[in-house]
């Protein structure tokens, strides 16, 4: 059985495609999460970021229809 190609070149490039898409419609809530962790460089912790980090999750999850990544 052969992966099928799509017009793109390979299988791959497609979803990476639609994701790199979502994300770039997110620039306000990438921005944000960035400016969160440049803050934090020195001293991050677990959760540092959580509440950008999901703001940047949850737009990019709507840029893809809803699917969760």
């Amino acid at each position: 059985m052969t992966t099928p190609v799509t017009a793109a070149g390979t299988a791959v490039q497609r979803p990476l495609a639609r994701l790199s898409s979502a994300m770039s419609r997110c620039g306000v809530e990438g921005a944000a999460y960035g400016r969160c962790v440049v803050s934090q460089v020195d001293d991050i912790g677990k959760d540092g970021c959580v509440r950008e980090f999901e703001a940047f999750k949850a737009c990019v999850s709507r840029g893809l229809g809803g699917r969760r990544w």
